[in-house]
């Protein structure tokens, strides 16, 4: 019987770790789909995404029919890595495929279930505070400026592939380090589905970030420069997180009196009800203080600011003493811009890097 495991994420429960652990697996008649990417959510989305579902574009520069060839491209690819003979059990990992409509999710199923026998579609699930504060975490990261918090959104995840997949091919996982196995995602994840694995070829990543970088972040986020409009800004900034990253130790955990932004009690007990997973909830728990959150946010110890200073002079990043937390900012990712490598096509023009840097000195803190 051919099988193929369809794995959803979550999102924040070792999924990269999986993904980069498994890439290029081709034996024992086990096979990790090839697709361009160890993450196949991007892949899935063009091949499968539904452009006309509200909120959900193609790439500004890809025409309509490119976006048509590139989608019909990884669909046959897609079918030519689950037609080979030789193996019997195949892996997709893709985070991103909660995100794909239901009319998505039948085109996908249609073409999955002609390759093989059995698709069990699985993921691993955090519990509702640890989610939310590691997608607070991510989402700084990736830009956001303000204060709401991400909610796991179980059901809304879920219910999409157990109407078309089948409630008999669902199943979820805690994630957390009691409940895996030797404490590893990767080693877990192989075992529950038989797949073969080397401990010692598990490629771990974390991307926890401590309370000062986010903070000081999200202070970065809301300067308003630009740093992610193109590809060059997204790597210096990356850099930027990375250094900052790696000079401020700690793990963020969203603090008790906040924690209640991230609860949804019916969610949590259709999971608990629907998949056998049971978080508990404070009864007592009550609404989350926004405006507290806020203040929260956007409280930086001045204790973090001249840690931050000593790691921008051991990168050569002249600072003076009347600069400002953002002007700080500002002269680290400039530095970080400056030596980010340019790109092959569409060259950046001349000056632009002092229009990025100089988007912060507006804004005094």
């Amino acid at each position: 019987m051919r099988q193929l495991i369809l794995h959803v994420g979550m999102h924040k429960t070792g999924t990269t770790s999986i993904q980069r652990s498994l890439d290029g697996l081709s034996r024992d008649r086990v096979k990790y789909v090839a697709l361009g990417s160890s993450n196949h959510s991007g892949p899935m989305s063009v091949a499968f995404g539904d452009r006309e579902a509200k909120g959900r574009r193609a790439r500004p520069e890809r025409s309509p029919e490119d976006t048509e060839a590139l989608k019909q491209r990884i669909r046959g690819q897609l079918e030519a890595e689950l037609a080979q003979k030789e193996f019997d059990k195949f892996v997709i990992s893709g985070e991103g495929m909660v995100f794909l409509t239901p009319k998505s999710l039948r085109e996908l199923h249609a073409i999955l279930a002609r390759h093989v026998d059995e698709i069990k579609v699985f993921a691993y699930v955090r519990d509702p505070v640890g989610f939310s504060s590691s997608a607070l975490q991510q989402r700084i990261k990736g830009g956001f400026a303000g204060y709401e918090l991400t909610r796991a959104n179980y059901r809304a995840k879920f219910v999409p592939f157990i109407e078309i997949f089948g409630r008999e091919n669902f199943s979820v996982k805690e994630f957390s380090r009691p409940a895996l196995r030797d404490g590893s995602v990767v080693s877990d994840f192989c075992h529950h589905w038989g797949i073969p694995f080397d401990p010692k070829s598990e490629v771990r990543s974390n991307e926890s970030l401590a309370e000062p970088t986010m903070k000081l972040m999200h202070l970065f986020n809301r300067s308003g420069v630009p740093s992610l409009e193109n590809r060059m800004q997204k790597q210096a900034r990356m850099a930027m997180v990375e250094a900052m990253g790696a000079h401020f130790k700690g793990k963020f955990d969203l603090p008790v009196q906040f924690r209640a932004g991230a609860i949804d009690r019916d969610d949590i007990a259709w999971l608990a009800k629907e998949c056998g997973v049971a978080f508990p909830v404070d009864p007592s728990m009550g609404a989350m203080p926004t405006r507290e959150f806020e203040q929260y946010i956007n409280q930086i110890d001045p204790g973090w600011v001249s840690s931050y200073r000593e790691l921008l002079a051991k990168q050569g990043i002249e600072a003076g003493s009347s600069d400002s937390t953002v002007d700080l900012l500002n002269k680290h990712f400039a530095a970080c811009l400056a030596q980010s490598p340019e790109p092959r096509q569409r060259p950046r023009p001349a000056g632009g890097r002092r229009r990025g840097a100089a988007g912060l000195r507006g804004l005094r803190l």
